[in-house]
């Protein structure tokens, strides 16, 4: 199961990153995804500022790839990055766990045209479940 923790709209200043891919204001999303009931993955988006029109009901159920479809946003192409960091204290009771080392997962989704639509950061318990991924053709 998922759960938004939080969902609301940012000012981006020059200096951040980010500021060239979304401009001042941005969608800041963050959700908390379940295995059996405990906290596996914790995700902050960050995401264009019209996908505020939705209401966090529709968050809450829908996907968000799906959503970033429904405003007319189609990713081309997607480039991850994963890399070994220590917990925050803030993560570790977001994960509900001891462990002070995890697995982040950094995501920069595109249009066709190179320009970025999802930028995301994710970080998994690994001590709960391996993170695996199957691809067939």
């Amino acid at each position: 199961r998922k759960e938004t923790i939080e969902l609301r709209k940012i000012t981006l200043k020059k200096e951040n990153p980010l500021f060239s891919a979304f401009g001042t204001t941005a969608t800041y999303f963050k959700r908390l995804y379940y295995l059996d009931e405990k906290p596996y993955i914790y995700f902050i988006h960050y995401l264009p500022s019209d996908l505020l029109d939705f209401k966090r009901k529709e968050f809450d159920q829908e996907s968000l790839y799906r959503l970033l479809m429904q405003k007319g946003y189609l990713i081309d192409s997607f480039s991850d990055d994963f890399s070994a960091i220590f917990l925050s204290k803030e993560e570790q009771e977001m994960l509900n766990t001891s462990s002070t080392i995890a697995i982040k997962r950094t995501r920069q989704s595109k249009s066709i045209h190179g320009e970025m639509i999802e930028y995301s950061e994710a970080i998994y318990e690994t001590n709960l479940h391996t993170y695996h991924i199957d691809y067939e053709t």
